[in-house]
């Protein structure tokens, strides 16, 4: 299906950082013309948090441990106290 191709390439595409950070390339409107290639914020429209909330809904629906597994990693990354 559509959500599992969706959810394989988010997986694929993932970028880990230092001290546990999970993050995606995101594209940015700038100038009205141009696009800018940025690292994806913490939002739940535009960043790791709704991309957290897709992983966990399709890894409930499907059984499948990869997107379960990658959205703990991201919520693990938001929730460290460390970092507050």
């Amino acid at each position: 299906s559509a959500a599992l191709a969706i959810g394989d390439r988010i997986c694929d595409s993932v970028i880990r950082g230092d001290e546990g950070l999970v993050e995606w390339p995101s594209l940015c409107m700038a100038a009205d013309r141009y696009w800018l290639l940025e690292s994806s914020g913490m939002g739940l429209y535009r960043g790791v948090s709704g991309i957290a909330l897709f992983l966990a809904e399709l890894g409930r629906a499907t059984g499948t441990d990869r997107y379960r597994v990658l959205a703990q990693d991201v919520l693990a990354a938001l929730l460290d106290p460390d970092d507050m």
